[in-house]
């Protein structure tokens, strides 16, 4: 089921008893879980029961959420990871889907979007699953100007680009980067593209996301001068080194699927602009290069560990041995 779909039946006044989440982007979890809240409990007092899986066993679960009192206050019980669940418990709670009690709700939460449990495909035939990933690139454009929107502004189109290749590798951050921008424009209705430049924080980014780019692209005179830059202002080579051995994973990863697109469910930490263009990417490098260029970095980070190395003469290296 689709997150918009939910909201929809939501503002109608559509409840479900149980709700089962699929993804790992915790804003659209929390943002979902918030939101049924205030319609659910109107002006009552709020109860929201968190139950862990890692911090209880399966019997305590099941007995608090069957624990029905008719003439308590309506709670919402949330089960992280209840794939965790086993044997008799985990029946238990499938029964309980299938034959929801009393007046509460249960929210059920599996970060793993590619969970093949037997559990969770039998919870499947009792509850549509929501669709709770992080959003594609042009998702993540409408939900950067309905947060800006919310908070009584307007931004250009040309910014709205640039937050979202700069930020939008999570919702989460998205949304954090843009309190930042307009709590710093202040009583400013209208977003252009100085007050995001005015950010040092965006500028230290933007920079990053198109070195990344040149580097896939296999543009090694635009790699250079862009790395050069971000190494002698912003960057050390220990900072870079993890986003730069999760895009040459990514980039070995669809190679060895024969360039087919992608799985861009799990979290990497690298911009969506950058993600986006890994299978168009993985075309352009031999196999062996991808191989040769995961074990300069892992070379890179044993000497930046061990002893002093110049990170301007690391990067330029790396660059070199991959694309010259």
């Amino acid at each position: 089921m689709k997150f918009k779909d939910v909201m929809r039946n939501v503002n109608r006044g559509k409840i479900l008893p149980t709700y089962l989440l699929i993804g790992d982007d915790y804003f659209l979890q929390n943002f979902l879980l918030n939101h049924i809240s205030t319609i659910y409990f109107k002006d009552a007092q709020r109860e929201k029961v968190y139950l862990s899986t890692d911090e209880l066993n399966g019997k305590k679960i099941i007995e608090i959420i069957s624990n029905v009192d008719l003439f308590a206050s309506k709670k919402i019980f949330i089960i992280k990871s209840p794939h965790k669940l086993k044997g008799k418990f985990s029946n238990d709670l499938l029964e309980i889907c299938k034959n929801p009690p009393g007046h509460n709700i249960l929210f059920l939460i599996e970060d793993e979007w590619n969970n093949r449990s037997a559990f969770i495909k039998k919870l499947k035939h009792y509850t549509d699953p929501v669709d709770v990933q992080t959003p594609y690139y042009n998702d993540m454009k409408k939900w950067a100007r309905y947060l800006v929107r919310e908070r009584g502004k307007s931004i250009e189109d040309s910014c709205v680009e640039y937050i979202v290749n700069a930020y939008g590798d999570s919702l989460a951050n998205l949304n954090n980067e843009l309190e930042k921008i307009c709590l710093m424009v202040g009583e400013k209705r209208d977003i252009n593209k100085n007050d995001i430049k005015s950010s040092q924080g965006w500028v230290r980014d933007r920079k990053r996301w198109e070195f990344f780019l040149a580097l896939i692209d296999k543009n090694y005179k635009k790699s250079l001068i862009l790395g050069k830059n971000i190494i002698n202002r912003n960057e050390t080579m220990l900072s870079l080194l993890y986003p730069l051995t999760m895009i040459f994973q990514e980039l070995l990863y669809c190679k060895m699927k024969k360039g087919t697109l992608i799985s861009q469910s799990s979290y990497i930490p690298i911009p969506p602009s950058v993600k986006k263009k890994i299978p168009e990417s993985a075309i352009r490098f031999e196999k062996k290069q991808i191989v040769r260029a995961l074990e300069l970095l892992g070379k890179i980070d044993k000497r930046q560990k061990e002893a002093y190395a110049s990170d301007e003469t690391e990067l330029i290296q790396f660059i070199a041995c991959v694309l010259g």
